[in-house]
């Protein structure tokens, strides 16, 4: 998911973000079975431009973005509890960061962005049983507004970004074991801000983002290139989202305040278009449900920051709304 998480429980959290005052400190839950949202406990530190992730021990993290500044602060919800806990801090304050979850719960950090060391290097490790981060050989090039994804052998793949110089067009490869990076290959498309897939046969799909427009590519592992796919029958937009289905294809939507675009990629048969969301959005946050369908809420839309929620149910095709936010709020 970007932005939200789907709980064991079926529930979909959301913490933090742009509201239309400023950053947020609310947190709210959504119930798929009531299709309504309730107060959830508050942040303890308002923010936004920040990374929220699920853990496989089914709590929640939220590290990074901006607070009254930069923050380095991480703090995680316990779903039995109902309450966030703040936890070990990154050695460094930053937004932008392109986070990964392991298997083993453990989460790496890459990069960033702050305004006292503009693009950053940094690369950290946190783990779950000390509650702390642990600094890792740095990154070979700065970069902010990456993506980070597993490989099947184990290692990780660093995409893109933007620094100093502009657009990244490379990607990196750090393995966990040797502790060490190594470059790869050049995009064909250099881009910051787009999506990154893991698919199920273990190649990596990127899209969209600034920069890639409609283009879209495969990482071959066995190969380490990149591959040109088809391009996506319309443009996204850098605000985009994506997510994998649980039948193999993957969802986009949004990516312009007024872009209701929704298309389909399926790794067998290519892309093709599907219907329109209900709202034009960008910068909103979306994940899978427990059921399969897909959560869409909240970004910005032409009048502002969106409260307004609807769910894709990838079997008949169909968008439908739901319940609203209390609070509109979008990623940026």
């Amino acid at each position: 998911g970007r932005g939200a998480v789907t709980l064991a429980s079926g529930e979909v959290v959301v913490a933090g973000g742009a509201g239309g005052a400023g950053n947020l400190g609310s947190c709210e839950i959504y119930e798929p079975l009531q299709g309504e949202w309730r107060d959830g406990p508050d942040l303890v530190e308002a923010r936004d431009y920040h990374e929220i992730l699920g853990t496989p021990d089914g709590r929640v993290m939220v590290l990074g973005g901006f607070g009254t500044a930069h923050t380095n602060r991480t703090e995680v919800l316990d779903p039995k509890t109902r309450k966030w806990v703040a936890t070990g801090s990154l050695s460094v304050a930053r937004a932008g960061i392109a986070p990964l979850v392991m298997r083993d719960g453990r989460v790496f950090a890459f990069g960033g962005y702050n305004h006292t060391d503009n693009y950053l290097t940094n690369a950290e490790l946190f783990d779950p049983a000390r509650g702390e981060w642990k600094a890792l050989a740095p990154l070979l090039k700065a970069r902010t507004v990456a993506t980070a994804n597993l490989l099947p052998d184990g290692r990780i793949l660093v995409t893109g970004g933007l620094n100093s110089g502009g657009t990244v067009k490379n990607c990196e490869i750090y393995d966990p074991m040797k502790r060490v990076w190594k470059e790869g290959p050049d995009l064909n498309h250099p881009r910051y801000s787009h999506v990154a897939i893991s698919l199920r046969d273990g190649r990596v799909l990127i899209a969209g983002g600034s920069g890639g427009e409609n283009s879209a590519e495969v990482f071959d592992v066995r190969q380490e290139r990149w591959l040109d796919l088809e391009s996506m029958p319309a443009t996204h937009g850098p605000g985009m989202a994506g997510v994998l289905l649980n039948d193999g294809r993957i969802l986009f939507t949004g990516g312009s305040t007024t872009a209701t675009l929704t298309q389909i990629y399926d790794p067998a048969r290519g892309w093709k278009r599907a219907p329109d969301l209900n709202e034009g959005r960008n910068n909103h946050l979306m994940t899978v449900l427990r059921d399969g369908r897909v959560l869409v809420v909240g970004g910005d839309g032409g009048a502002g920051r969106l409260s307004s929620a609807e769910i894709f149910d990838p079997k008949n095709g169909t968008w439908k709304r739901t319940g609203s936010l209390k609070t509109a709020r979008s990623l940026q």
